[in-house]
């Protein structure tokens, strides 16, 4: 039963990674602001895009990794190994 389980898991983010592995080039640099809880203009700024550009990356990578919602975003991110890059603590954007 765990070699089961653990094949499944093992699976699953085989298949993250490649879901991963087929955003765009510029797609890939918005996870770690966003995961990191940054909101989006700070982000887009941070990034050097515009936010309407932001906004429509966050939109093809939350449709290409298949994340539900911003928590499974994050798992997700976290299971990729992409790190929390920012803080939302006061004075650290």
């Amino acid at each position: 039963m765990k070699d089961r389980k653990k094949r499944s898991e093992r699976a699953e983010l085989s298949e993250l990674r490649h879901r991963y592995l087929e955003l765009a080039r510029r797609e890939r640099k918005v996870p770690p602001p966003v995961v990191s809880g940054l909101l989006n203009k700070p982000a887009a700024s941070g990034l050097a895009i515009s936010e309407a550009t932001l906004q429509i990356h966050r939109r093809n990578v939350i449709q290409k990794i298949a994340a539900a919602s911003l928590a499974d975003r994050v798992l997700k991110a976290e299971r990729l190994g992409i790190p929390i890059t920012h803080s939302r603590r006061a004075g650290e954007y």
